[in-house]
């Protein structure tokens, strides 16, 4: 365990590479917003194959993050598993060109992946499920790329853009998501406050109020090819055919039984570094029950919305 940060890298001239390992905060508290990594202040970072895990604050308005580019420069997160944090990666002012890519994100208690004030970062083939919140959350942000991700089970909507700009959404495949009740939950939905995204040949079902919503209503955001159920307001996605079913169906179960997603507890990082080699990692990992955290659910606690991140004490 550690007092705020679990890795902490910051400032200008600043660059590492974060990778192979266990970062565990102390679970639901109120004493400190813990963050798994922090890359702050214009540093850099490639953050690869970490299981970070139980960082959560329970105290409204700030959120624990499991991964956080805060101001930061350019950060690859590549192949990471986050799971049970306020929010599992946090993009706040990442600097364009930065990327998440092939992470398996689950059981946060807000957005698995929120890129908040981030222009032109991608976040690509992910799979993002059973959050307590979005499953892909976009505020207040511009020009950023949504592609190929597998969004699911999430409470609320699969993809979110609330005041979002400019954002490329594409072949994404987003069902089971939303909550029952007042219409605030979809599969992919967008908010008055968003115009000019571009919403093209994603794949949705059985989400939760509609696949396809567009609060715009005019719509001010183009809508191509999308295949959905059900959309708010009318034809913003078409139904399948019984083929394409069978396809879209074929493609989930592939996607589930996928090992291309989240860190490889099996690699054995330790052979290419020296000394490293002659200790007993699988001794030492066997003792980590990480398999127990991968069933958790979101936890419920007061921080969620749109709270902020806190890298610093």
């Amino acid at each position: 365990n550690y007092q705020k940060n679990g890795v902490d890298v910051r400032d200008a001239g600043s660059s590492a590479e974060i990778g192979y390992n266990r970062i565990f905060g102390m679970g639901p508290t109120a004493v400190t917003a813990q963050n798994g990594v922090v890359v702050l202040g214009i540093a850099t970072a490639s953050v690869r194959h970490n299981f970070v895990a139980k960082n959560i604050y329970t105290v409204p308005g700030t959120e624990s993050t499991g991964i956080l580019p805060y101001q930061s420069g350019q950060v690859v997160t590549d192949r990471n598993t986050v799971l049970y944090n306020n929010v599992d990666i946090y993009m706040f002012q990442a600097a364009a060109g930065s990327k998440t890519t092939n992470n398996y994100v689950r059981a946060s208690t807000d957005d698995g992946v929120f890129v908040n004030q981030s222009n032109g970062v991608w976040v690509a083939q992910n799979k993002i499920e059973h959050n307590g919140g979005p499953g892909i959350g976009v505020h207040n942000a511009l020009n950023n790329v949504l592609d190929d991700n597998k969004v699911d089970d999430n409470d609320g909507s699969g993809i979110l853009l609330d005041d979002g700009d400019n954002n490329m959404v594409e072949d994404n495949k987003v069902r089971q998501n939303g909550t029952a009740g007042a219409d605030l939950t979809d599969g992919i939905r967008v908010e008055a406050t968003s115009t000019g995204n571009t919403i093209e040949e994603n794949r949705l079902k059985d989400n939760v109020t509609h696949d396809c919503h567009d609060a715009t209503l005019v719509p001010l955001n183009d809508w191509i090819d999308n295949h959905g159920q059900t959309s708010f307001p009318a034809n913003l996605c078409h139904k399948n055919d019984d083929h394409e079913d069978e396809v879209d169906e074929q493609e989930y179960a592939q996607w589930d039984m996928s090992t291309a997603f989240g860190w490889d507890a099996n690699y054995a990082w330790y052979s290419e570094f020296g000394e490293a080699a002659d200790f007993d990692w699988v001794a030492a990992y066997a003792e980590i029950d990480t398999e127990s955290l991968l069933q958790l659910v979101p936890a419920v606690t007061g921080a969620v919305g749109r709270a902020t991140a806190s890298p610093s004490p």
